[in-house]
């Protein structure tokens, strides 16, 4: 439904899937990945999240938290969503300018929205 390379990051931006929330059989799935220092998707360190059908008649933001966390011990990243039934928003704490690609709040990247 969406495949890309995106933290998550300024407020206002945001990625269209290719079938409203409401339309998919249960929902959407978002598939994380870790994001290395040369700017490119590692192939490992996945992460996997559920967002139901159901969400989309939630009232408010529709803001969601994912938590992901890298190989160390020392590597807990937040993202937080902005998601409704036709787009999906993000949030400026997902990309802070004062990180680098791999690092902080760039050290992952939504990879892909799969309907399930």
């Amino acid at each position: 439904m969406w495949t890309g390379a995106w933290y998550g990051g300024a407020a206002g931006n945001g990625n269209v899937p290719s079938k409203s929330l409401s339309e998919c059989e249960n929902g959407w799935i978002f598939q994380w990945q870790e994001y290395k220092k040369d700017g490119t998707l590692n192939g490992a360190c996945y992460h996997f999240f559920l967002v139901p059908k159901q969400h989309a008649q939630n009232p408010g933001s529709g803001g969601v938290i994912f938590l992901l966390h890298g190989y160390n011990a020392n590597s807990l990243v937040r993202k937080y969503l902005y998601v409704k039934d036709t787009k999906i928003t993000g949030n400026d704490i997902n990309a802070s300018s004062s990180d680098t690609a791999g690092s902080g709040s760039k050290m992952f990247a939504l990879s892909a929205i799969y309907e399930y």
